[in-house]
């Protein structure tokens, strides 16, 4: 096995432990599949987790976009849990991506070598059966500047938080 196998492998196993510790029964998939390499099981709901170990490169939007047609597909709508984990972090396009396509219901984590399971906003994950919550996007804009936007926009962030 090579090292960047080996250090693939050990990842996978991270990842693994991180989920059996949230309360999942975990199957670890052949290298060799191409669509996750986790299936999780709690009670009577299915998951499953692609994960991506590149050190020095983050995932892009194409790669989530073949885990989503998997999703998307007959065998993949069984699944009540879809994660993707990357090592490195996510592109800016992912997020787009993710956003614009809520039907596949994918939740984007990040795991890190001391065994800890990121979301997005890089908060550990202390229950990963959670829904998804819906999310409403504010834009304040304008085409002149020195009008206050900044400002709004401040204002508008500490009043949601």
């Amino acid at each position: 096995m090579s090292d960047s196998a080996a250090t693939w492998e050990k990842f996978k196993n991270i990842v693994a432990l991180s989920f059996a510790n949230l309360g999942f029964s975990v199957k670890k998939m052949s290298r060799g599949n191409p669509n996750y390499d986790l299936e999780l099981a709690k009670g009577d709901r299915k998951g499953i987790v692609q994960i991506k170990y590149f050190p020095r490169r983050k995932v892009t939007a194409p790669m989530i976009q073949q885990f989503a047609g998997f999703v998307g597909s007959n065998e993949g709508r069984k699944f009540h849990y879809r994660y993707f984990v990357s090592y490195s972090g996510y592109a800016n396009t992912v997020y787009k991506y993710i956003y614009q396509n809520p039907k596949y219901k994918i939740r984007l984590l990040t795991g890190t070598a001391k065994g800890k399971l990121l979301d997005y906003k890089d908060k550990i994950l202390k229950s990963a059966d959670r829904p998804m919550m819906d999310q409403t996007h504010i834009g304040v804009f304008t085409g002149k500047g020195g009008v206050g936007k900044t400002i709004i926009s401040s204002h508008l962030a500490g009043a949601f938080m």
